[in-house]
């Protein structure tokens, strides 16, 4: 099944809009095979894109047309200082076990990205360097 998988939403870490979607099934096509679905290490490579974009969401993305920065989980945001940046997150994403997405997830999701005592590609090469604190602020406002 080289270059083949399924992935159905409702697993993993997918998420969905509203319970309508549930138990939907997406055909993915790749030249590889995803070696793993951990969010940590798909910082890279074309089936990391995929994985990030498909099984695990990001709050915004960049078109690469005009390299303007899109929503995704995020509807807006907005740089309060030099460092700080507010989220609001949209409000009818839940996870595949029906628990809503929340600025808690949101928080737990970047607090575990930054955790050194895991092995994160995505932090080394995106936040390395960096000392970040995340706060929900909101149920649906992560700062």
């Amino acid at each position: 099944m080289s270059g083949i998988f399924k992935i159905v939403i409702g697993l993993s870490a997918a998420l969905m809009f509203g319970s309508a979607a549930a138990a939907q099934e997406v055909t993915i096509v790749l030249d590889t095979e995803p070696e793993q679905l951990e969010p940590c290490q798909s910082a890279r490579s074309q089936v990391g894109k995929v994985i990030k974009q498909n099984v695990n969401e990001t709050l915004t993305e960049i078109n690469p047309t005009n390299g303007e920065v899109g929503p995704r989980l995020a509807t807006s945001w907005e740089q309060l200082d030099e460092r700080a940046w507010e989220f609001s997150l949209r409000e009818d994403v839940t996870f595949h076990d029906g628990a809503p997405l929340d600025a808690e997830a949101v928080k737990y999701a970047i607090e575990r990205t930054l955790d050194e005592s895991l092995s994160c590609e995505t932090r080394v090469k995106y936040f390395e360097g960096f000392d970040m604190e995340v706060e929900a602020v909101g149920e649906h406002t992560v700062r």
